[in-house]
């Protein structure tokens, strides 16, 4: 019987079971994204500073948008048109854990804040670097940077809260404290800012988040004004290090040790976001190193949701758990190495010992291979009889000769056991020295659309097909056209 199995628009999908999932699906999906009209290859990466750093803080301030690289102690700012020169540089610190906002005093000057919690919280304008000029009677220090409501808030003890006058970056700040709202002890976290409609138009929030996963929302002014009230302690799991929030539409999504969730999970007149947005990639976020740095941002320009996570594969120290809010599809980022990410101004950066980079750029990872692999769903393609496949055709586009491998799977054989190959000077290996059985490539000259092989993959009641390879250009796979031979009996 001849058949035509869809792309994996669904996105990558750990939870459903094996037998049972939707044709849509894939059991893995690393370095390709699940749009609409296809499975494509995701961008690569250009290297725009050797010289390595630990965290990235973006300073849009208009006409003077920055780039902060913190490493080794030191801030350089770089226009992100110019790596060549540093525009303003400050050193003399010893934490890389930097939170940061912005923020416009009375006088209209942008500024860029940014407090790690042990060093002298920093403001940044005009190409300057300068402590921030509060008295500080009785606090420890800073620490999470909030603009909320024309003032600055910081973290600045264990359960106490501080802010600024209005529009202002000098001058005393007012502490409050929250300790006897919380019952499971820990600390605070982090404060964020949640802009929300709640039926008589948007209101920003202010939201306290503890290391212990309760959640404290407050309306009002500020904590002096007659109007500044509480909401409620609302408990969600354990959040995951002070990047652990990010703004996303009306909503704040965070990282759990549970899986990634949105903050209106904890209000109870909100039901229809009661689950982890997460949810079908949830294992590969359970059981990893939660004691290792997180980060989630939004970059709007490509639609996507990402998370800068610890990865199991040897080869890399960081991977991205990315979500495609144009089809809500996740998929995995492997090469993009980053320890800290930033988006400035439409642009997306990382950064790590080697260097700084401006991802989402060309089609190769600053001049390497980017490899890929896209694993679909289990499939009884119509009948529960035992069947194997004859014949196999692609649908994609490309525009070079790379050579494209099948991976055909029956019956669970491989399990949820998820590869990333490799280009050797000895083929293709797995990071996970895990055999890929019944393998076999082809490729067209130049630019292919589709083309045609014949398998002998082992014979089952369910089939998996797979593809992988190596690129260095644009690369999507639409749709494969399937020839399978039905049996007589069952497995």
């Amino acid at each position: 019987m001849q058949l035509n199995l869809t792309s994996s628009f669904g996105g990558l999908n750990l939870i459903d079971p094996l037998d049972n999932m939707g044709a849509e699906f894939a059991i893995q999906m690393d370095n390709i994204i699940p749009e609409a009209n296809g499975d494509k290859v995701r961008a690569g990466c250009v290297k725009k500073l050797s010289t390595g750093a630990s965290m990235l803080i973006p300073s849009p301030i208009s006409t003077k948008e920055r780039l902060i690289c913190y490493g080794d102690g030191e801030f350089n700012a770089y226009a992100p048109s110019d790596f060549e020169t540093v525009k303003a540089t400050k050193n003399g610190f010893t934490s890389d854990a930097w939170k940061y906002t912005q923020f416009t005093d009375g006088a209209g000057q942008a500024y860029t804040i940014i407090a790690n919690g042990v060093d002298t919280a920093q403001s940044f304008t005009n190409d300057t670097f300068a402590d921030l000029g509060y008295t500080m009677t009785g606090i420890n220090y800073l620490d999470s940077p909030l603009s909320f409501k024309n003032r600055l808030y910081f973290v600045c003890d264990d359960w106490t809260v501080c802010y600024s006058g209005v529009q202002s970056i000098t001058g005393s700040l007012t502490t409050f404290e929250v300790g006897s709202y919380f019952k499971k002890g820990g600390k605070i976290l982090t404060i964020e800012n949640w802009t929300q409609d709640a039926g008589q138009g948007i209101d920003d929030l202010f939201v306290i988040i503890s290391t212990e996963g309760e959640v404290m929302i407050y309306k009002g002014t500020s904590p002096e004004a007659t109007d500044w009230q509480t909401l409620g302690v609302f408990q969600i799991p354990r959040p995951v290090g002070k990047w652990c929030c990010e703004s996303v539409g009306a909503d704040i999504l965070i990282i759990t040790e549970q899986g990634y969730l949105p903050l209106s999970v904890v209000l109870s007149d909100i039901r229809a976001n009661r689950t982890s947005i997460s949810g079908k990639i949830n294992p590969i976020v359970n059981g990893k190193d939660f004691t290792k740095r997180w980060e989630i941002h939004f970059y709007s320009t490509a639609g996507w949701v990402f998370i800068n996570a610890p990865s199991n594969v040897p080869q890399y120290a960081h991977e991205q758990h990315v979500l495609n809010i144009k089809t809500n599809a996740w998929c995995r980022f492997l090469g993009w190495d980053g320890q800290s990410f930033c988006v400035l101004n439409d642009m997306l950066f990382f950064a790590n010992a080697n260097g700084v980079y401006q991802a989402n750029q060309g089609s190769s990872d600053d001049g390497k291979y980017i490899v890929y692999k896209v694993q679909k769903a289990y499939n009884q393609f119509g009948t529960p009889l035992k069947k194997q496949l004859m014949r196999i055709v692609p649908r994609y586009s490309s525009y070079s000769n790379d050579e494209l491998y099948k991976c055909i799977n029956a019956d669970f054989k491989e399990g949820r056991n998820r590869l990333i190959i490799e280009r050797t000077n000895n083929g293709y290996q797995s990071y996970w020295d895990l055999a890929i059985w019944d393998e076999s490539y082809w490729s067209d000259e130049y630019q292919a659309y589709s083309t045609r092989a014949s398998v002998q993959a082992k014979v089952g009641s369910f089939l998996s097909v797979g593809f992988y390879g190596r690129t260095k250009t644009e690369f999507e796979l639409y749709s494969t056209g399937l020839i399978i031979k039905a049996g007589t009996g069952h497995i």
